[in-house]
């Protein structure tokens, strides 16, 4: 049976692909070369005006109730330099240099392998730069998911426990309240197989939300072959938004996510008429479906297979992804969890949180500084690269434009004033695949420039993850 990996693309695309861009030409250079400054020039913009009205939101309008004091983020600033951060200097600087160069001349495989170890290790390292408890202390604090997994036990098992989880909600945890039950019974099953405790919620978490990277570079592959996709390796594993990735539960959201959207992606860009094609759309749509139980913002991200699929004209795949979709959602349902009950319920408790002090308007400013910080100079300067040379990465389109419809959407609905930071990380990859069209010559140093974003943001800034 065909890998994942080596069914990322047709075989004719391994060599000189044509979803490659073209050869570079004086003229599209000066055009991503402008679309670059213009992008990072506007983005320091939002960036500023986003932290002075914040300020004025926090201590002015709702004095302090906002909990923006490091607006736009959510926490507070307070230097703390620890030497263990040097770490994280260090594979910082070690992945600008190098992750580059092997992304052009090591094998795919080693590629897709070393990409998602930068990442990782990138992340640890910041993380732990705060000492090692920093690795587990947020994903068990009193808001988090961790401490419900009991609560499935005394609700008498898994069935149960779903029937009851929208009536339940009010004494639940922060984060659960927020949520479908997916993650809460995440760390169930790890439990019952024997991975119980803190330190195995926190392996479990880094290990597979960091796996996001090797997803995305997959569906980057398939639409727009492997050249391109190499040349994306260092800018989705160097992200400041990585500094959430080692104590978030949301980044096995997005990485979830992501390997149903890459699955898709991947069986759309077979042949047709082939049965693995259609397995994988199966496995897709089971996958995606399943990220819907983890997040009910993951439903943002339904846009790029469907685009994707649709530009295919690929109906087997869509077919296959839809009835497998619905299996899962019905066996949740079955089970007694209603997703549009929970998601209701989930919008009466947002509206009641601090997030009400949050002025709808600024966070129409506040959560595009957000994406610009999370992204870091290179993916801010790509989408601009991107934006100019539009034509000479179409396929690129097909990945990049669905998310950035999917953040103006959740934008726009409310239900995205607070915590955007950690909340919208399943959208940080995707955009980094706008990079593909910088000037080569920009690529390390704008890299140095997100990987300085990531560096200074773990020191200042202070968030309960």
């Amino acid at each position: 049976m065909t890998s994942i990996v080596d069914a990322a693309a047709p075989d004719h695309l391994d060599g000189g692909e044509p979803g490659a861009p073209p050869a570079s030409d004086d003229g599209g250079e000066r055009a991503a070369r402008r679309g670059a400054l213009i992008a990072l020039g506007v983005g320091v913009v939002v960036v500023v005006v986003a932290r002075l009205w914040g300020q004025h939101v926090e201590w002015v309008v709702t004095e302090g109730r906002a909990n923006i004091g490091a607006a736009p983020f959510f926490g507070r600033w307070n230097v703390i330099f620890r030497w263990w951060l040097l770490a994280g200097v260090a594979v910082g600087v070690v992945g600008v240099w190098l992750a580059p160069r092997f992304a052009r001349t090591w094998s795919w495989g080693r590629v897709l392998v070393g990409t998602w170890a930068l990442h990782a290790a990138w992340a640890v390292s910041l993380a732990a730069s705060d000492g090692l408890h920093r690795l587990t202390t947020p994903l068990t604090s009193r808001f988090e998911y961790f401490r419900a997994i009991d609560d499935v036990e005394a609700a008498g098992g898994v069935s149960d426990y779903l029937s009851g989880y929208v009536a339940g909600l009010a004494d639940s945890p922060l984060h659960v309240r927020s949520h479908p039950p997916g993650m809460v019974l995440f760390y169930w099953a790890l439990d019952r197989v024997g991975l119980s405790g803190p330190g195995w919620a926190a392996v479990a978490v880094i290990g597979f939300g960091t796996s996001v990277v090797v997803a995305v570079l997959l569906a980057l592959r398939a639409v727009a072959g492997i050249d391109v996709a190499r040349r994306a390796a260092p800018l989705v594993a160097l992200t400041p938004s990585v500094i959430w990735v080692a104590s978030s539960a949301d980044a096995v959201f997005a990485a979830i996510t992501a390997w149903g959207v890459a699955l898709l992606v991947i069986a759309a860009r077979r042949p047709a008429r082939r049965v693995d094609s259609v397995r994988m759309a199966a496995m897709g749509g089971m996958v995606l479906s399943l990220a819907l139980f983890f997040s009910y913002g993951a439903v943002l991200m339904l846009g790029v297979p469907a685009v994707v699929v649709l530009a295919a004209r690929r109906w087997d795949v869509l077919a296959g992804a839809v009835v497998a979709a619905l299996g899962v959602t019905a066996m949740f349902t079955v089970m007694g969890f209603w997703w549009f009950e929970g998601l209701f319920e989930t919008m009466e408790f947002y509206e009641a949180s601090s997030a009400e002090f949050r002025p709808y308007d600024y966070s129409l400013v506040g959560n595009p500084a957000i994406v610009a910080l999370s992204i870091g100079t290179a993916g801010v300067a790509g989408l601009g690269s991107l934006a100019a040379t539009w034509r000479r990465h179409r396929p690129v389109l097909l990945l990049v434009v669905p998310v950035l419809v999917g953040i103006i959407g959740a934008a726009l609905s409310g239900l995205s004033t607070a915590e955007t930071e950690r909340i919208w990380l399943p959208f940080v990859p995707w955009l980094m695949l706008a990079g593909v069209a910088l000037p080569t010559r920009w690529v390390r140093p704008l890299l140095a420039g997100s990987v300085l974003i990531g560096v200074v943001l773990q020191m200042w800034l202070q968030t309960p993850w």
